[in-house]
């Protein structure tokens, strides 16, 4: 299992890194946690690639989990159809 963690520095001007880290963690992991424990919002940059790793690791039958989802970025996931 690999956590993925997401912090409010990762927004557009760091998401080629983030999205660099989530391409070789689909290439090597079976189980991936994204942990939003240190986030207080969601940059929609971030939701973008959550959307395209979430739809990869289906095709792959690789498990994606949510980890410390406060209130905010709930509602953001649930508004960008990431989460119901």
């Amino acid at each position: 299992m690999y956590i993925i963690e997401v912090d409010e520095f990762v927004n557009v001007k760091h998401i080629k890194q983030f999205a660099d880290e989530v391409i070789t963690v689909l290439r090597t992991e079976k189980d991936i946690v994204i942990d939003f424990t240190k986030s207080k919002r969601l940059d929609l940059s971030v939701v973008q690639v959550i959307l395209s790793l979430l739809k990869t690791a289906r095709q792959l039958n690789k498990t994606v989990k949510f980890k410390g989802v406060n209130d905010t970025v709930k509602k953001q996931l649930k508004l960008c159809g990431v989460i119901r």
